[in-house]
């Protein structure tokens, strides 16, 4: 009897813990990922749409190879919001300041490796 409640009581406190993540997960506004063995040179990008005031968090890892990589935030009008720092794995917040579509962009030349960009609204 002790072992069935034991049991129970663990699956109710998985369960729980499950749905509280759930429930405060942050909401993924964008990803892209790419993969390439021989170089290649082509410009990748996302778009989505912020609030004025919203805090972001920008997720980016590369394994670079070989060749040349740009990673740049721009808004509506092509304008640079954020220019990214070149690193093998990098977490940043950034707080934009208008409303807007913003569009996430990786340039890359006589690339070989690959990267991963996940940005998700901050909490």
């Amino acid at each position: 009897m002790k072992k069935k409640r034991l049991i129970i009581g663990i699956f109710v406190v998985i369960f729980t813990l499950s749905c509280i993540w759930f429930i405060t997960r942050p909401e993924k506004l964008g990803n892209m990922s790419h993969s390439c063995t021989e170089p290649e040179t082509s410009v990748s990008d996302i778009s989505f749409e912020c609030e004025t005031g919203q805090k972001i968090r920008f997720y980016f890892s590369s394994d670079i190879r070989a060749g040349e990589m740009h990673v740049a935030l721009y808004d509506s009008t092509g304008d640079v919001v954020y220019e990214f720092d070149r690193a093998r794995e990098l977490v940043d917040y950034l707080t934009l300041e208008t409303a807007d579509t913003y569009t996430l962009e990786v340039e890359y030349k006589d690339f070989v490796g690959d990267f991963k960009a996940v940005i998700t609204k901050a909490r």
